[in-house]
């Protein structure tokens, strides 16, 4: 799962954050609400779940949740605010918010509600992928050959689904690494690609994948293909 954190107190978003990657979430830090609207709206990626501070710098957060609700119907978006009246909680809620929880809060219930937010929204929006004997299921991030999971690590998963969802076309390095990472590993992990991709592309051969290859176009990055 991927989530945007849109939060301007630095320590809080880190500590948060280094929480979120603990329970297996992928997490981008946007520190503004225009950088927040940016991300959630004009990236390429699809987050599937937005924790919004309101007191932001620069756009307020109730504008920053309206109109990513007006742009992305679909988003999960979680509002987490030190502004605690009545008041806020039901306009955050009214202007589009899936949940609201006012700071300071048990770290244990924000997960807790997290999960049940996730569990309650249609996965309707990340249908099954396939390619040949492969096949993945973007909503449990499991992958498959001939019907069978294989073990991957959730880096290698994501740069999997990253390849099938373009199939047949070249996927630059800087693109699989800015969808496949969040912003704590994606400098970290920029050298080390090509060791994940030997490594996907080896537990594929030992799953006896034999019909989709993962194959590298020099200079340019990476393609998923069906043999023919």
């Amino acid at each position: 799962m991927r989530i945007l954190l849109i939060e301007d107190e630095e320590f809080f978003a880190n500590m948060l954050a280094n929480v979120l990657r603990q329970e297996a979430y992928f997490v981008d830090i946007a520190a503004d609400g225009e950088e927040g609207l940016y991300r959630a709206i004009g990236s390429n990626i699809d987050y599937d779940m937005i924790l919004l501070d309101l007191g932001l710098p620069g756009i307020d957060g109730m504008t920053v949740c309206k109109q990513i609700r007006e742009a992305k119907p679909n988003s999960r978006i979680f509002i987490l605010s030190a502004r605690g009246q009545t008041f806020d909680r039901v306009k955050g809620l009214d202007i589009g918010a899936d949940d609201y929880l006012t700071k300071p809060f048990p770290l244990e219930e924000l997960l807790a509600r997290m999960r049940a937010l996730l569990r309650r929204m249609p996965q309707s929006s990340k249908p099954m992928l396939g390619l040949g004997q492969l096949s993945l299921d973007p909503s449990l991030k499991k992958a498959y050959v001939n019907g069978k999971e294989i073990n991957l690590t959730i880096t290698e998963y994501m740069l999997l689904e990253n390849l099938l969802r373009k199939p047949g076309i070249t996927i630059s390095q800087e693109e699989l690494i800015s969808k496949s990472w969040d912003d704590f590993g994606s400098t970290l992990f920029s050298t080390t690609l090509r060791t994940h991709i030997y490594n996907l592309r080896r537990k594929l051969r030992h799953a006896n994948l034999n019909d989709v290859s993962i194959r590298t176009v020099v200079n340019q990055g990476y393609q998923i293909t069906l043999d023919k």
